[in-house]
């Protein structure tokens, strides 16, 4: 960070609540540094600061910026962990197969970002300015078996790419991401159904996919001692135990737009992904308090530098 920006945090900090109130915890930080996969700094980072804000979003159609909704780490730990433990549990996405995101900067997207990592399943974020045939080209491509999408793209994804028989024929699930209005994607699924193939076998919100969890574990809890959280599914770690043989797997694939060709994926691995991310929670050494305001698309390379989720709100 440049000289100057450090200059008027040093003026700022003394005088701002807020600032203060997201200083860095040495303590945690020094788990983060310490944490050997990207994973695994997340999970410090949603203990270490469970109650505090992680994320700050506007109303759908607000015309000026309001951030009512927040989500604390513990929120955001806890509903990767609940639909993991679904989509592992019922088969629908497992480690190493590939989970598609398409769609504006939403905190649903970062929730599939660290659900990708969770999993160790490997994230295929889709940029929405490219020819429907070249989105078509990436699905086959991956061979994505879930799909996540915003509610407001959903329609189009589903008319001009994924509706089309034969298809994209991996993919069997798709979730539409709407946060903060479960009725509004209740509507948009009731609109896709109709809409994509038979190989589609299941379209659900991603609000349904935390609440799965929570309806069989409550039922299953008046029959069973058993706690809550036995029955959650633990993050899958590279290099260990039951991923002994990849410690450095491959966990995401970001394309190009294309543009001297077909579109082309880069892969990143664990190693790159915990880089990408430890930078993003590091700044000044894991001294300085950020507060991050995200806009751009979430699926440029860049905004995996600088994660939106940090000790901090964006």
């Amino acid at each position: 960070m440049p000289g100057p920006n450090l200059a008027r945090l040093a003026t700022l900090l003394p005088h701002d609540p807020e600032l203060q109130a997201y200083q860095p915890c040495p303590s945690v930080q020094s788990l983060v540094d310490a944490a050997p996969t990207t994973i695994e700094i997340i999970q410090q980072l949603c203990q270490g600061y469970a109650e505090r804000v992680a994320l700050k979003w506007c109303s759908n159609g607000a015309t000026t910026p309001d951030y009512k909704h927040t989500m604390t780490y513990r929120e955001v730990w806890g509903k990767v962990l609940t639909m993991a433990t679904v989509l592992s549990t019922k088969g629908w996405l497992r480690k190493k197969e590939f989970v598609a995101v398409c769609g504006f900067a939403s905190p649903g997207w970062v929730l599939v970002d660290i659900l990708g990592l969770y999993l160790g399943a490997v994230l295929v974020p889709l940029p929405l300015n490219v020819p429907y045939e070249d989105l078509k080209y990436m699905l086959d491509e991956s061979g994505a078996k879930v799909v996540f999408v915003a509610a407001e793209e959903s329609e189009s994804l589903a008319e001009n790419v994924l509706g089309k028989e034969g298809v994209c024929p991996s993919v069997e699930t798709v979730v539409v991401m709407d946060y903060g209005c479960e009725e509004k994607g209740q509507a948009y699924v009731a609109k896709l159904r109709p809409l994509l193939p038979a190989s589609v076998v299941r379209v659900l919100t991603m609000e349904e996919l935390v609440l799965m969890h929570d309806k069989k574990n409550s039922s299953s809890s008046s029959s069973s001692s058993s706690s809550s959280s036995s029955a959650l599914l633990p993050p899958a770690i590279p290099g260990a135990e039951g991923w002994e043989e990849e410690p450095n797997p491959l966990l995401g694939l970001m394309y190009t737009s294309g543009s001297t060709g077909r579109p082309k994926g880069a892969m990143y691995t664990e190693a790159l992904m915990r880089a990408l991310w430890h930078t993003g929670f590091s700044w000044g050494a894991g001294e300085i308090p950020v507060v991050s305001l995200g806009f751009l698309p979430l699926n440029h390379i860049g905004t995996t530098c600088f994660p939106p989720l940090r000790p901090f709100p964006s």
